[in-house]
């Protein structure tokens, strides 16, 4: 496994669809739904980061204090060579309105813009 993508709820389903396309690409890759965030399985970040060669957050909403946070703790004491980013929203804009889907695309978390985000990650390395 090449990248591994941690998400929960809704947002799985982009996940998934996101792994597919990079699966077609040639990319090897796993989704990890996370049911809790607390107690949180560390094992699992931390076996992952030895096995893997990035490992992407995956969350519908703000990046900070979430899924991405907790996993960004347990990479910073436990693994000096993965490349992590944290995939949500950055901050937010209050007068951005629309469907769900419109929202997604919007801050770059449709399927497509998954891939290409975390393809951009991979090659900055």
């Amino acid at each position: 496994m090449q990248i591994a993508i941690l998400a929960h709820g809704v947002i799985l389903k982009e996940a998934w669809e996101a792994s597919a396309i990079l699966n077609k690409k040639g990319y090897k890759t796993a989704v990890f739904s996370i049911c809790k965030l607390w107690p949180f399985d560390k094992k699992l970040v931390i076996n992952l980061s030895k096995k893997t060669k990035a490992i992407f957050t995956l969350e519908e909403h703000l990046i900070t204090g979430g899924l991405g946070s907790i996993v960004a703790e347990i990479l910073s004491e436990h693994s000096n060579k993965i490349i992590f980013k944290r995939l949500g929203i950055d901050y937010l804009i209050p007068d951005l309105i629309g469907t769900r889907d419109y929202l997604l695309s919007a801050h770059g978390l449709s399927a497509p813009k998954i891939v290409k985000r975390i393809l951009t990650a991979l090659n900055s390395n």
